[in-house]
């Protein structure tokens, strides 16, 4: 067992530094800050395919309803209905199921956009951070996660780099 540890003055000088580069870009481009976030969202819900799926949909709809016509008037045998409509019913259900779990991450695109509007009034409440402190990092921070040491080859030129996703 591997047991690592970062002092607390490193994650708060990570921590620093990053909020100041987000914070100023957020700061200094507001609008272009928004639309990054704004293209995601609109990249997200036209990747969805929600129209192709609500289309699919309504076929199968159409599809399971002349099966069903076709097996009243004998055009196909009973064992026929059930043999095809259970996979038309099957392809369904699994639409369904696609489709909830689309409006899911749709809402949580929604939740983003939220995000950012508060998270741009954070910025204007904060306008020059030049330490850490407890309100700070309350504002702007949800957690903190510290990864398994990995083998890194540091010389001079090199500093130690940190990611921070809004």
């Amino acid at each position: 067992m591997y047991l690592h540890r970062i002092r607390n003055q490193v994650v708060e000088e990570l921590l620093l530094e990053d909020l100041k580069r987000i914070t100023a870009f957020a700061k200094n481009h507001e609008e272009e800050f928004t639309q990054v976030v704004l293209n995601q969202f609109e990249q997200d819900l036209s990747q969805k395919q929600r129209k192709g799926e609500k289309a699919r949909m309504k076929s199968l709809d159409t599809i399971i309803e002349k099966l069903y016509e076709d097996n009243v008037f004998g055009k196909i045998s009973d064992d026929g209905f059930r043999r095809m409509s259970a996979g038309y019913e099957a392809e369904q259900a699994e639409l369904k199921a696609k489709m909830h779990q689309l409006q899911a991450e749709l809402n949580k695109s929604r939740e983003n956009i939220i995000n950012t509007k508060h998270f741009l009034q954070l910025v204007k409440k904060h306008t020059e951070i030049s330490t850490t402190s407890p309100e700070l990092i309350r504002d702007f921070v949800d957690k903190i996660i510290v990864y398994q040491v990995e083998k890194v080859i540091v010389n001079k030129n090199n500093a130690l780099k940190s990611t921070t996703t809004v």
